[in-house]
C-alpha cells in the first residue's frame, strides 16, 4: 500500500493546545479592546458627535477579535475530537483482531 499515512493523536492533542493558547491570546487581546472602547460620554457634550465616528472605525476590529477567538477555540476543539476519532477507529480495529489464533 503506496499510499498509506500516519496520525499520531498525541501530536494532534499537542497542536490543539497551541490553538488554545493562540485563543487565550485573542480572548485578552479582545478584552483589552473592550476597556478601551469609548463610551457615549468620553469626549463630552461638545465633542460628543466624534464617539460615533471613533467607535465606526473601533467596533469592527473587536468584532473581529471576538470571531478569531471563537474560531480559535472551535478549531481546537476540533482537532481534539479528531485526536479522540483516531485513537477510536484504531482501538476498534485492533478490537477486531483480538481473540485470533495464528
Amino acid at each position: 500500500m503506496t499510499n498509506a499515512f500516519d496520525v499520531s493523536p498525541e501530536e494532534l492533542r499537542a497542536h490543539a493546545s497551541k490553538l488554545d493558547a493562540l485563543s487565550d491570546q485573542l480572548k485578552t487581546a479582545l478584552d483589552a479592546a473592550n476597556q478601551v472602547t469609548m463610551g457615549s460620554e468620553a469626549y463630552g457634550v461638545i465633542c460628543s458627535f466624534f464617539v460615533p465616528i471613533v467607535q465606526a472605525v473601533s467596533q469592527p476590529g473587536v468584532d473581529a477579535l471576538s470571531t478569531a477567538s471563537e474560531s480559535m477555540s472551535d478549531q481546537a476543539g476540533n482537532v481534539k475530537d479528531t485526536a479522540q476519532t483516531y485513537e477510536s477507529g484504531d482501538q476498534a480495529n485492533a478490537d477486531s483482531f483480538s481473540g485470533w489464533e495464528v
